[in-house]
């Protein structure tokens, strides 16, 4: 971000930023503290980024995480710690053993726990003083202040639970969401499920309240951090949607995760696999048919790199079948599970995830299609993502750029010199555009586009498929209702209807086209990709 842009949002969130650190500390020159850290912490971080979609929302996640460290350093001070009246429960450890374990323990304190005792024995305040401050009954404070200085003993006294094992936490750190999308309508700025998920943290904590509903001190305590980082990435969550307040001050994730394990995935490749085999006899016969003149069919308006048919049949297929086979329109249904967010926008959040102890090392589960369009220049891009090929998941502004790059090469509006290097590099990187040395012919450019092109619209493209025969959508229905026999022991109960919707229409899912894939190479139908196809295969740009 340029550094007036940069500097005009520190100005305008100067006082905001105060305001936030005199909330949490209580104090003016702990405050002063806070808000230079903070702002500190900002300023560094808007020079690092291109853009900010939300820039409260940006600024109060930092102002949380810098919080977090700020607590840290106070409870690590031995002169407050001196302040604690505790007696030492082991005698025989010394001094210093007793404070480094009064200071992990305080973290771990729940938020009104944590200021009490920070009021009462750092700041040496009286109870009707924290009460006044926090709203709270005077009794209210004493019940807090006692099970705080219970809770720190029992803690101490177990020494199991004060021996956290780093390889346990570690562990738990893995169960991350390897992918995330929203079905529906995000808000007008674009904002998807990477911008609320983009640290571990936050992940681990819609996970561990998934299958049951769970405090915050109870999540801490599972995944071994402060329950300030747990309560600041909750509110966060509850804000945005994600997760949901329950009774006794529970939280449950509101969002549909498929886990993937291998005893789930070797149950649904078997049953995936019976009906692989009828698709490839009673259907991809057909398409393949439809397609193998296509250059002369009328209409037909595609293009394919050096008219490469297996190239183009690797994206033909996957989109097909992924549109043909769309058989029961289950938008109507998915509706009544979307949730409205706080930013704009109302959608399902669904996010994979994979534990690597449990889980093959293909995921087929994680294929993924999306469909972006590009009003501007009237171009929409549809890709598929799965272990097919070898590019990463980006995000829709890197697509959006690539995207409108390569329409201004196609339209020659670049050239090839050396103030469009930057440009042309990031289409050679991700293969949009191969240099001659891997062309079957050289018509004397230097580079070619490496994509299917074609100038027909979404419906105009699907004209062009053959119909999927009738026997075949009852034949839908029961690997449907077999699949949803799968899914449904792996759901926790306030998902498992939404989990009957998501198991229709198995025949245009990702992870059943990963399998015809499969078994087209297997069987000779599809040849493998040459390694700069694998960056750009099941992708197709539609533009007029």
């Amino acid at each position: 971000m340029e550094k007036e842009k940069a500097d005009k949002i520190i100005t305008d969130y100067m006082k905001k930023i105060y305001g936030f650190a005199l909330s949490k500390t209580m104090d003016i020159d702990q405050a002063e503290d806070l808000t230079s850290k903070i702002i500190f912490e900002v300023y560094t971080s808007l020079l690092k980024v291109e853009q900010v979609y939300n820039v409260n929302s940006y600024i109060y996640r930092i102002s949380n995480n810098v919080f977090a460290s700020f607590l840290n350093e106070i409870y690590s001070s031995e002169q407050h710690l001196a302040h604690f009246n505790h007696t030492p429960i082991y005698e025989e450890e010394n001094k210093d053993e007793i404070y480094a374990r009064l200071r992990g323990e305080i973290a771990y304190l729940s938020k009104h726990q944590r200021e009490i005792v920070v009021m009462h024995y750092f700041q040496k305040l009286r109870l009707t003083e924290i009460a006044k401050r926090l709203n709270l009954s005077q009794g209210t404070v004493r019940w807090h202040l006692f099970e705080a200085r219970n809770q720190i003993k029992d803690n101490i006294k177990n020494k199991d639970n004060l021996l956290r094992s780093n390889v346990e936490s570690t562990e738990k750190q893995k169960k991350i969401f390897t992918n995330m999308k929203q079905f529906g309508q995000l808000s007008i700025h674009g904002i998807d499920m990477e911008f609320f998920f983009s640290n571990t943290i936050s992940q681990n904590i819609a996970y561990s309240a998934y299958h049951i509903g769970k405090s915050s001190i109870e999540i801490a305590k599972e995944l071994s951090v402060p329950v300030a980082f747990v309560e600041d990435e909750i509110h966060h969550l509850v804000e945005n949607g994600f997760m949901e307040k329950m009774p006794n001050n529970k939280y449950q994730t509101n969002i549909y995760i498929n886990e993937i394990n291998l005893e789930q995935e070797e149950k649904i490749k078997t049953v995936l696999l019976k009906y692989v085999k009828i698709i490839s006899d009673k259907y991809i016969p057909l398409l393949l048919d439809r397609f193998k003149n296509y250059r002369s069919i009328k209409n037909t308006n595609i293009y394919s790199p050096h008219n490469d048919f297996n190239f183009l049949m690797w994206s033909i297929i996957t989109y097909s079948c992924w549109k043909m086979f769309y058989i029961e329109d289950i938008s109507k249904d998915l509706s009544e599970f979307m949730v409205k967010q706080k930013k704009g926008g109302k959608n399902i959040a669904i996010a994979s995830v994979s534990n690597n102890m449990n889980a093959s090392n293909k995921s087929y589960q994680s294929s993924i299609d999306i469909m972006l369009g590009m009003s501007y220049h009237q171009i929409k891009v549809w890709q598929f993502f799965s272990d097919l090929d070898d590019r990463k998941y980006q995000n829709i502004d890197s697509i959006f750029s690539s995207i409108d790059i390569l329409n201004d090469l196609i339209n020659n509006q670049i050239i090839n010199e050396p103030a469009n290097v930057n440009k042309l590099l990031k289409l050679l990187d991700r293969d949009y555009i191969v240099p001659k040395k891997n062309r079957v012919q050289n018509n004397g450019s230097s580079e070619y586009v490496n994509n299917i092109v074609t100038t027909n619209s979404e419906e105009k493209l699907k004209e062009l498929f053959p119909a999927v025969p009738k026997e075949m959508i009852s034949i839908s229905k029961e690997l449907d209702a077999e699949i949803f026999k799968i899914n449904k022991k792996y759901k926790p109960q306030h998902k498992q209807d939404l989990c009957r919707v998501m198991c229709k229409n198995v025949f245009s899912s990702g992870q059943f086209r990963v399998h015809i894939m499969e078994h087209l190479l297997k069987t000779g139908i599809l040849k493998p990709l040459k390694k700069y196809q694998r960056k750009t295969v099941n992708m197709i740009i539609f533009t007029n």
